[in-house]
């Protein structure tokens, strides 16, 4: 997966928002860090 990435033992999801949504969003991407990197404790 393009988006997912496992950085310093933690994953992490990173999407680029688009050109049209950037002034609404207010950011150019979205980034989340608080992924569980555990398998059991994923939904």
């Amino acid at each position: 997966m393009k988006h997912l990435q496992h950085v310093r033992g933690k994953w992490v999801v990173r999407v680029t928002v688009p050109e049209k949504l950037r002034e609404v969003v207010g950011k150019r991407e979205l980034v989340d860090y608080e992924l569980p990197s555990d398998a059991s404790t994923r939904g």
